[in-house]
């Protein structure tokens, strides 16, 4: 019996140790999601900020809901929802919906409890999509803003994340209408901007994760095919927040989607510099043994990297892809 508690809390131990090192991941995909609709909210002659007019997130005016952000606890109008979702999809009720029924502001919020064994990383939220303008809220802090709609986005919450804490995730998300039909040829109005036609939904309608990682990680991992079919380029951008430059060893390999041991590709590098901030690596990976992707033969691989600094292991992601080529040829 004592051998038996003894093996226990051996096993629970090293499941702690390991918990905090290398790439943790939350997912915040499905439920656990609330939803509320807040009709009271101004937004119709907001100013608008684009990517680049965003230097410092304290310049931006802090939306709050209406009545406050006590307004998100216990809300009798809010409706439990999980995410991908839309706001047409939970609220509508009437047989003729219209594309007016729910423009403006709606408040998608969740709590969230990051590991305590997770501190002394960085804590970074991936959004696949939202519709359209969305301003992320931490603890009723503004972490961000997005207002391109419908592409990923990610959120950097390391100044405020609180590892071991529960803490509110507040995503408020503006539709400024559009339509119910095919027709993508009226230009709407914001305003006094015009922005491009667009059906009239909205919500967080992509997958939701967060993730905590070391202070170097791998950021990105681009699969760019080349003409030269069986021949991809990895195009990797490592991320760097020492303060530093800081010194990493690289192996990436290749293999089969659902056959790890079948490994067309693997190289490694030892002793790269990486400079403070965002660096970008680009690796040829030439596999002639390759199966090639086709609608018929649908052959994906798995490009898996790792980073680590002498015996420690520092961050691992992967991306699938498949080796293809399309071009259009003799038109025109």
């Amino acid at each position: 019996m004592k051998k038996y508690f003894l093996f226990m809390f051996f096993f629970l131990f090293v499941l702690s140790v390991n918990a905090g090192e290398g790439r943790y991941t939350l997912p915040l995909t499905g439920g656990g999601w609330s939803l509320w609709l807040d009709k009271e909210a101004s937004w119709q002659n907001d100013r608008l900020y684009l990517p680049h007019e965003i230097t410092d997130l304290s310049l931006l005016p802090v939306n709050r809901p209406t009545g406050g952000w006590q307004v998100l606890s216990n809300n009798p109008d809010a409706v439990s929802v999980g995410v991908p979702g839309t706001v047409e999809e939970y609220l509508t009720v009437s047989d003729n919906p219209r594309p007016e029924d729910f423009r403006g502001v709606s408040w998608w919020y969740r709590k969230i409890k990051i590991p305590a064994d997770q501190k002394n990383k960085r804590f970074i939220i991936y959004f696949e999509s939202v519709r359209m303008r969305a301003e992320v809220y931490l603890d009723g802090k503004l972490m961000a803003y997005d207002l391109i709609g419908e592409t990923p986005f990610q959120v950097d919450i390391t100044d405020e994340a609180k590892p071991g804490t529960e803490q509110l995730l507040a995503v408020r998300v503006t539709n400024p209408g559009g339509n119910f039909h095919w027709q993508d040829f009226d230009i709407l109005k914001w305003g006094e901007y015009n922005i491009p036609p667009a059906r009239s939904f909205s919500g967080i309608i992509g997958r939701v994760r967060l993730e905590s990682v070391n202070p170097v990680f791998i950021s990105d991992i681009y699969m760019q095919n080349t003409p030269q079919i069986t021949t991809a380029n990895a195009i990797l951008t490592l991320q760097n927040e020492k303060g530093k430059t800081a010194k990493q060893d690289l192996r990436i390999t290749v293999y089969e989607w659902k056959n790890k041991e079948k490994i067309v590709y693997s190289k490694e590098i030892k002793g790269i510099s990486l400079n403070k901030g965002m660096n970008e690596l680009k690796i040829p990976v030439s596999a002639p043994d390759a199966k090639l992707w086709s609608v018929d033969d649908p052959n994906l691989y798995v490009c898996e990297v790792e980073l680590s600094e002498g015996q420690n292991w520092v961050d691992k992601d992967s991306r699938r892809f498949g080796f293809r080529w399309f071009e259009a040829s003799g038109i025109g």
